[in-house]
């Protein structure tokens, strides 16, 4: 979008909270919805607090009256606690054309009814991708579908399938462990380069269950060739300088030391491709130490897992996780791409918002990133547009770093230049930058 004559009509609706759907993207915070449990003081607690992090509206946070429990009987349960209301205020509130995702919140339930085996049962955060229905199905969405590992263009309200969203679970065993993950994700974009001297753990081979062969076509393709690529052995092995944790099949006993070595790394996200690492988010000990409450203790900021038994259904895959990360999306998106399947049992524990810095970012640094917050976006506009003093006359005490061209004044020139650099929020400034 970077000097398109779009430009100004998007830089209005910013202000006015009226972007189009076609420039709605992930990192809006008025794109998402937060659930919270209106029976839990904590969890109203969190809600508030969360939406003042994340700058999301108090319109946008929707109490529900439900169980404080992380699992539901049943699916009609679900329905009558969770889906119909979240379901009927998308579709009567004027705010609903303009979700994108929905967090499912501190002490909000994991999941509904009994799984195989009669351990855990249905993920609630996967069944709110699809808000049309509580069946089995394929995420319309995920680009594996067609053979990509990314869509073409990012996704946008307007190219996301109707009825679907993106979804990330906050839960944790305590209101202070919840704000926690929030926390880390933005300490984590706080570092600016948490990749450097770090690593991407992969192990897709088991003694048992063989080989996962998706994280070893992860591994193997080029696209993701420039990672810092580190073998090792889940069953026994910690991962020291750990960016990415990923691996198979072991199912408890994660409260060990394996997710916990030293010295740590930023710990981004863990995933395991395993059965009932979600069956609980709230107990390291609980069901034999299941591996995402693990995970998140141990200081990930985020982490995957299922809720029930998969089978052989397809896992997210994470060759779009990783590269989607590395076009610098958030995980939210980069977890709903991912994920094949509706309505399941996978789901992602950790901060939609979380984005690397290291990628988001980028090397190119702007001059007419105005307040150096490392892209060039509406703040800098309104920091721009109150020095603008015209052609031949001296800036105004304070606004010399807004003569973008160096001719001494700040007058439409500058902000000609400013234009080509936008491109937007918590992204690197637009290729066609010229300062």
């Amino acid at each position: 979008m970077a000097g398109s004559p779009a430009l100004a009509v998007v830089m209005i609706g910013i202000a006015l909270g009226q972007i189009p759907p076609e420039s709605r993207t992930a990192e809006m915070p008025d794109g998402w919805l937060v659930l919270y449990n209106a029976n839990v003081p904590d969890s109203v607690a969190w809600a508030q607090w969360y939406a003042a992090e994340r700058g999301i509206p108090s319109e946008q946070l929707l109490g529900l009256y439900t169980s404080p429990n992380e699992n539901l009987p049943d699916k009609a349960t679900a329905e009558a606690e969770i889906f119909a209301p979240v379901r009927n205020f998308l579709a009567n509130s004027t705010i609903g054309p303009r979700i994108m995702g929905i967090v499912a919140g501190y002490a909000i339930p994991g999941y509904f009814g009994t799984g195989d085996y009669g351990v855990g049962g249905y993920s609630v955060a996967c069944a709110l991708q699809d808000t049309t229905d509580t069946t089995f199905n394929v995420n319309p969405d995920y680009p594996h579908r067609w053979g990509d590992v990314l869509p073409a263009q990012r996704l946008t309200r307007a190219t996301m399938t109707a009825g679907h969203y993106m979804v990330a679970r906050i839960d944790a065993g305590s209101l202070s462990q919840a704000k926690a993950i929030t926390l880390r994700a933005k300490e984590i974009w706080a570092l600016r380069t948490p990749m450097f001297g770090n690593y991407v753990y992969y192990d897709y081979t088991d003694a048992q269950k063989g080989t996962w062969s998706t994280l070893m076509q992860t591994v193997q393709n080029p696209l993701l060739a420039g990672l810092p690529w580190q073998a090792f052995d889940e069953d026994t092995a910690q991962t020291p300088l750990d960016a990415f944790r990923i691996g198979w099949h072991d199912v408890k006993n994660w409260n060990d030391a394996r997710l916990r070595g030293s010295p740590a790394g930023p710990r981004i996200l863990a995933y395991d491709y395993n059965s009932w690492g979600a069956t609980t988010v709230r107990s390291t000990t609980l069901d034999g130490g299941r591996f995402v409450p693990n995970a998140i203790d141990a200081g990930y900021a985020a982490a995957i897992g299922a809720t029930a038994e998969p089978k052989t259904a397809s896992a997210p895959y994470p060759d779009t996780l990783l590269a989607g990360l590395m076009a610098g999306w958030t995980l939210g998106e980069c977890f709903y791409l991912a994920n094949p399947y509706d309505d399941f049992m996978w789901e992602v524990v950790g901060d939609p918002f979380l984005r690397v810095p290291d990628w988001a970012l980028g090397p190119l640094k702007s001059s007419a990133d105005l307040d150096n917050d490392g892209d060039v976006d509406l703040g800098d506009f309104l920091s721009f547009s109150a020095c603008v003093s015209g052609s031949n006359r001296p800036p105004m005490p304070g606004c010399a770093s807004r003569d973008l061209d160096r001719d001494g004044d700040v007058d439409a020139a500058d902000f000609n230049l400013l234009q080509s650099c936008y491109n937007g929020p918590n992204r690197p400034p637009a290729p066609t930058c010229p300062v």
